[in-house]
């Protein structure tokens, strides 16, 4: 679950917990209704409790997920 997501001069800045070692991709999609999501950079793993992510946003309406690999 996301802790906080702000926006600041067309930056989104998403932060969340998460357990350190944990690898995880994060996604986007500008549609709900869609099920292709992407990806937004590269996965990762974590080396802290909590991580943050930035994308910008130009022109577009985004929702974002944290998918949990193994």
């Amino acid at each position: 679950m996301f802790q906080t997501i702000t926006q600041t001069n067309g930056i989104v800045s998403l932060a969340w917990n998460i357990m350190p070692g944990t690898k995880y991709q994060l996604q986007y999609n500008t549609d709900l209704s869609s099920t292709n999501w992407l990806n937004l950079g590269s996965s990762v793993t974590a080396s802290n409790a909590t991580v943050s992510a930035f994308d910008s946003m130009t022109n577009k309406q985004s929702f974002y997920r944290i998918m949990l690999l193994q």
